[in-house]
């Protein structure tokens, strides 16, 4: 530790440190496991518990004896460590047991055995591929007392209610890199015991992440943000990252002619890590395994654009949100699930496309849905609705303007999906079961179960018992519609309130 300054009171009588203070902090160094950090830990995980609302709980960790200590730093607080860099304007280490020094006797046979130089090579050799200094700078000094002491409101630390962290020092560290995790918040509390994390007040997670969405580009990584303005906090027995308060996730890809952001907003938002059994690396260096966002309304959106102007976007508004690395998929609970898709923008394809193709300028809206998931290998979405049904509304942009509208309302949809050479997604089919109804300017039938065959732009339909087919209001028994010529082939099997206008 390098410093000037410092104050220091020692109560014999109960062999304790009392107060410690440096005034001018210049730099601390911390030797530390190199995969630790204050995301981290090193010790083994205390057991964990599922409570009544499926969240796993850990068990209280067992306190060691002996004094437990805090060491408050004060003002621009940066912390160092390879894997990351640590802002805050205050950070409170709490229960901290200082450690006792070996005994001189146990030191004189560790040096007196014959084959000491040797032991103490492989010692050293161990040191250097196992351990790193955490370097920890601040301009308002550091402040160590027993915990529960009142000595930390005598003005050492100022009140709390500062200003959000947004720039610190830390470039100035010989361990940046360009993809280094970063983490600034207003106040931290780390408990040296239990070793949770806790940031009260605005804060801000930056990590990178291999490029999921374009698969192709392996190396590619690229930058996540997350904000919140209430709290943060890792837990390291469910090795969990918890966002409370207005919390916007936010990934952005750059191509050559435009820009690809990609936004999760909502309350809360809950990351957990994936941990690598061969390595101690944990904390948002790790892999992530699973995302939840909920607490409220949770928008996931999708903008495409450029410097200019805005070519497009898909926006999904839900209750919950869960992406599963493992499993690959994206599940959307409403019970009021909307997705909206704005192509209108978009440049035309040289080659035709279909009616409802999704690479023609179009608006899309999906509503109504309880349930969306979507499965990222076999790129395909299941959604299903209870009550109401779930609705589709295409418009196609014809010179600029809102083309005629075509619904499909029905409860249970299969859509699955392919990527263009272009890079595009487009609809390959789509399946509507448990009931539909299908309406457009001149033409409007209903029944069981409907399937869309993009490929050769045709739609079949079927009826039940429950649910007969019905065209323009005429009972029918099946209804095959091309949409490529607007003809419809049918055997009406009754009389009907419509007649058909084909």
């Amino acid at each position: 530790m390098l410093g000037r300054g410092m104050e220091f009171v020692y109560n014999d009588q109960l062999n304790r440190l009392e107060y410690l203070r440096i005034i001018h902090l210049e730099d601390l160094h911390i030797r530390t496991s190199s995969k630790a950090s204050l995301f981290g830990r090193e010790q083994e995980e205390p057991p964990v518990e599922a409570s009544a609302d499926g969240t796993t709980q850990k068990q209280p960790v067992e306190r060691k004896s002996g004094v437990h200590y805090r060491c408050l730093f004060d003002k621009n607080v940066v912390v160092n460590t390879a894997e990351q860099t640590i802002l805050a304007d205050r950070l409170s280490i709490n229960n901290i047991v200082l450690s006792k020094a070996s005994t001189t006797k146990s030191t004189e046979t560790e040096v007196t055995r014959p084959d000491a130089p040797k032991r103490l090579k492989e010692q050293t050799n161990r040191v250097s591929e196992e351990f790193v200094d955490v370097v920890v700078t601040c301009d308002g000094g550091i402040f160590v007392s027993p915990m529960g002491g009142s000595a930390a409101s005598e003005g050492f630390m100022p009140t709390d209610g500062g200003p959000a962290v947004t720039d610190r020092r830390s470039a100035e560290s010989p361990h940046d890199a360009a993809d280094k995790t970063r983490f600034a918040a207003h106040r931290i509390d780390y408990c040296a015991l239990a070793e949770d994390v806790v940031a009260s007040g605005p804060s801000e997670l930056t990590f990178y992440i291999n490029d999921v969405i374009d698969r192709q580009v392996e190396e590619t990584r690229l930058p996540v943000k997350v904000k919140a303005q209430e709290r943060a906090e890792f837990r390291p027995a469910a090795n969990q990252v918890i966002f409370e308060g207005d919390c916007v996730c936010t990934m952005t890809r750059t191509e050559p002619n435009f820009q690809q952001q990609y936004s999760l907003a909502a309350p809360k938002i809950t990351v957990s890590l994936a941990e690598d059994k061969t390595s101690r690396t944990t904390g948002p260096a790790a892999a992530i395994e699973h995302v939840t966002a909920d607490g409220g309304v949770v928008q996931l959106a999708a903008v495409k654009e450029t410097e200019k102007e805005l070519l497009g976007f898909t926006k999904l508004k839900c209750r919950r949100f869960d992406y599963d690395s493992p499993e690959q998929t994206c599940i959307a609970t409403g019970p009021d699930g909307l997705i909206a898709a704005d192509n209108s923008k978009i440049q035309e394809p040289k080659e035709k496309v279909g009616k409802f193709g999704l690479r023609r300028q179009c608006y899309a809206v999906v509503r109504g849905f309880d349930t969306m998931k979507y499965y990222l290998e076999i790129n395909q979405i299941i959604a299903d609705a209870e009550k109401e049904g779930i609705i589709i509304d295409y418009f196609p942009v014809v010179k600029g303007r809102y083309g005629p509208q075509t619904t499909l309302t029905t409860s249970h949809i299969e859509a699955p999906l392919y990527e263009t050479p272009a890079g595009r997604i487009e609809l390959a089919s789509l399946s509507a079961t448990g009931g539909f109804t299908y309406e457009e300017k001149d033409i409007e039938f209903q029944g069981s179960q409907a399937f869309y065959d993009a490929g050769k732009s045709l739609i079949t339909a079927q009826g039940d018992k429950l649910q007969p087919c019905y065209l323009n209001g005429a009972p029918a028994d099946a209804i095959e519609y091309n949409l490529k010529t607007g003809r419809v082939k049918t055997k009406i099997t009754g009389p009907g309130l419509l007649q058909l206008r084909r």
